[in-house]
């Protein structure tokens, strides 16, 4: 039996591919930390909203003055012949609105700063940071999950860096297997999406969603489109059998090919997963459950 540690094409292409699963979850996470522009409306409690008494009658609006309606933000002139209780009663009623100062999203193409540095305050392992990369965060993901939807992978399009260490497989005679050690790799991308909480991450997402679907439309897609394309992506990765038998490799190219034609013939979100291997994937199925119910709630 031997084991070989390569660096060569078919090795890279794998180990591209296999870590680029992960970032269905941790990319999402990654950009979507960035308040969008809204206004919250606050009612001031009863008894902090000024009240007229007898002893200090509240002075009377002329009738072209006006004052705020009820729910709605529309006004409406304050009748001047009401009884000092009546307009009483009217005041009374009367919220306050309250604006809060808020930031505006940034452009698409200035979004990496706030989206690499929220993203590093979402997981509490000290390695998860350098894990990330640094430029066009949200533009890759977009274009990283419109492929894998459509079955297919680019590499450069890649929102995480690659493992530290090397594919390698077991030549046996003259077969080739995918070396179990292999999986080890990606132990640390598995731990750091477990560690995410999963509803905090979504309702951020939920708020950078205009910057996801500007960059979604950008490559050709309708409005409201790419949710679907991301929950596609997670739903096929999550249909992927778990392989504990010893998985058997070609390498008919500058690739590396499951031997098996029921393997080698599924959708390549699947793939990935089996390349994790059986316990990592049963460790990140869970995570990535969570994960499709809360987008598919939103």
């Amino acid at each position: 039996m031997q084991t070989t540690t390569t660096n060569e094409p078919q090795s890279n292409a794998s180990s591209m591919k296999i870590y680029i699963v992960i970032a269905i979850v941790l990319v999402v996470i990654a950009g979507a930390t960035y308040f969008t522009n809204q206004s919250r409306e606050a009612s001031v409690p009863q008894e902090q909203t000024p009240v007229a008494t007898e002893s200090s009658q509240p002075e009377v609006p002329a009738e072209n003055e006006l004052a705020v309606q009820d729910d709605e933000q529309t006004l409406t002139p304050v009748a001047t012949d009401l009884a000092p209780a009546e307009q009483e009663a009217v005041l009374t009623e009367q919220p306050v609105i309250i604006e809060e100062p808020v930031d505006p999203l940034p452009a698409l193409v200035d979004s990496d700063e706030l989206a690499l540095a929220s993203a590093k305050k979402l997981s509490w392992l000290p390695n998860y940071p350098a894990m990330l990369r640094t430029t066009d965060i949200i533009v890759n993901f977009v274009a990283f999950i419109d492929n894998l939807a459509s079955n297919e992978l680019v590499a450069k399009f890649s929102p995480l860096k690659q493992p530290a260490e090397k594919f390698s497989v077991i030549e046996l005679g003259d077969k080739i297997y995918l070396n179990p050690e292999s999986y080890h790799r990606y132990n640390i991308y598995v731990d750091v999406i477990n560690s995410i909480n999963v509803e905090f991450a979504i309702e951020l997402y939920q708020k950078l969603n205009p910057l996801f679907e500007q960059a979604y439309q950008e490559l050709g897609y309708p409005e409201g489109a790419f949710d679907s394309a991301l929950t596609q992506a997670i739903d096929s990765a999550l249909d992927a059998p778990i392989v504990r038998d010893q998985i058997e490799l070609v390498a008919p190219s500058v690739m590396y090919k499951f031997a098996d034609p029921d393997l080698e013939q599924l959708p390549s979100a699947q793939k990935l997963m089996i390349r994790m291997g059986a316990d990592n994937m049963i460790k990140l199925r869970p995570k990535l459950q969570q994960i499709q119910s809360a987008l598919v709630a939103r």
